[in-house]
């Protein structure tokens, strides 16, 4: 995870980031040395600039592909859903017992207890409610299909894949 700190910069526009506020941040490295982004990995940036940024695209599919890939080489998460707008990892056992869902479009990630899936899939309004407005849009985008795949946590657990 990027290291937070009081007077840390945005590596978007080089202004101070508020910690008191919510900033996007990503953890490890994702794109080659030599890769214009490659200084945007590990790094915190103000939301605002994030969401408007012409590279955000490139940006949060590279960054959730890593932890895509990744999740196979941690034993206690597993894949449950991947496809080119999501991706859902999941930890079932206490006491985490929780769900990732990475968004392709955001590269964010919104969690979810497990124990609390069952509710969160029967209330859109309320899935999105509190995220910022990329997000919303894009847990929108596939809420329909969440809800045909996944209407509650048994057919999450259920989806998990062992790789």
């Amino acid at each position: 995870m990027a290291i937070i700190y009081k007077g840390i910069r945005c590596s978007i526009c080089g202004q101070e980031i508020d910690i008191a506020q919510d900033f996007f941040a990503t953890s490890g490295v994702f794109f080659p040395i030599d890769d214009p982004l490659f200084k945007y990995c590990d790094a915190a940036l103000h939301w605002d600039c994030y969401e408007h940024w012409p590279h955000r695209a490139r940006f949060a599919k590279q960054y959730v592909d890593m932890w895509a890939e990744s999740v196979s080489e941690n034993p206690y998460w597993f894949m449950v859903g991947h496809t080119k707008r999501y991706f859902i990892q999941i930890n079932p056992d206490e006491p985490v017992a929780r769900i990732d869902l990475f968004l392709y479009e955001t590269g964010s990630s919104v969690w979810i207890e497990l124990s609390e899936w069952d509710r969160w899939i029967s209330d859109e309004r309320s899935a999105v409610s509190g995220l910022y407005s990329l997000e919303a849009r894009a847990i929108s985008q596939i809420y329909r299909e969440l809800a045909s795949k996944y209407p509650d946590k048994n057919a999450l657990l259920a989806a998990i894949t062992r790789s």
